[in-house]
């Protein structure tokens, strides 16, 4: 068979192959999409740059078979038609390397998932076991309360008890939520509350708390404060005293002080604003906008 012809079919194979190749890499790239986010440096010259190449070969290589079927080549040496091929291989190699690739990864990211539920329903399930117990520890510290032989020393130390217990819940209850978080299902229950009795939960536990410290807790509300708002009381005053509690824990000699306005925004609406400043070290500016980075990638995989 002549050399010309011979080089010509191969170059039309391997050209053919380029094609077919650059198609399958692109193909697979749009489909795996969300597993190369963050991970361009890996996939850059393997899944990008090689299928533009192998493209541009095939247009390469298909001119050069028109040319040489059309007799206007003298010499198309054989080498040249082996490179292609040879490169046509280096890319089949490379496409396969891709799938084995994104296989694994979805393995690995499959595994990590399953993981992460079984965490989170072991979490839950803890909570819960340990929640059941300390609510009925304050229903009975609420009992010895309501005791009217007990004396002052006693109720102090009764006090006392129902305070860390429901410290003790708080965190339980915070776990639980954080679990719900995980799996996107934390609800938000608005209903119609007691603005003073929300602020006086919030000011008893924020005393507590500072109690046997060098901080003072000072507070300051308006009186412009509508009696009853509505939304959900217990996420407010979970991130009422969340701010608090980030003011008690870095400030150790010092204050802490709480204002709380209102914010008439139309007739049907009021804003609740609240106010939380100390005179402890605070948080570095540039760690700020990193402070909830982990609720926001938590709402993120919820999505």
């Amino acid at each position: 068979m002549d050399r010309y012809l011979v080089s010509a079919i191969i170059i039309l194979i391997t050209s053919i192959g380029f094609l077919i190749v650059a198609l399958l890499t692109t193909l697979l790239l749009l489909r795996k999409k969300s597993l190369i986010r963050g991970h361009v440096s890996v996939t850059l010259i393997s899944g990008i740059i090689m299928p533009v190449f192998e493209f541009c070969l095939f247009c390469t290589g298909t001119y050069a078979f028109c040319q040489i079927v059309s007799g206007r080549w003298e010499r198309v040496p054989l080498i040249a038609s082996a490179f292609m091929f040879v490169y046509c291989l280096i890319s089949v190699v490379n496409y396969i390397f891709l799938l084995k690739l994104f296989r694994n990864v979805e393995q690995l990211m499959e595994t990590n998932k399953k993981q992460a539920a079984n965490h989170t329903v072991l979490i839950d399930n803890i909570s819960h076991e340990i929640r059941n117990p300390m609510n009925t520890i304050v229903g009975m510290t609420e009992i010895l309360k309501k005791d009217q032989g007990i004396l002052k020393t006693q109720g102090e130390n009764i006090d006392a008890l129902t305070q860390a217990t429901a410290s003790l819940l708080g965190v339980v209850n915070n776990i639980m939520d954080y679990t719900k978080i995980q799996c996107n299902k934390l609800d938000i229950i608005p209903t119609e509350y007691a603005v003073e009795d929300l602020l006086n939960i919030i000011i008893e536990k924020a005393q507590y708390s500072t109690k046997d410290a060098n901080v003072d807790f000072v507070y300051e509300v308006s009186p412009d404060i509508p009696r009853r708002l509505k939304g959900d009381d217990v996420r407010i005053i979970q991130a009422i005293y969340s701010l608090l509690q980030n003011s008690f824990r870095f400030t150790h000699v010092g204050v802490v002080a709480m204002r709380v306005s209102a914010q008439l925004i139309n007739t049907d609406t009021t804003l609740l604003k609240i106010d939380v400043e100390d005179s402890g070290e605070g948080i570095p500016p540039e760690d700020v906008k990193t402070a909830y980075e982990l609720f926001d990638e938590s709402f993120q995989r919820g999505d």
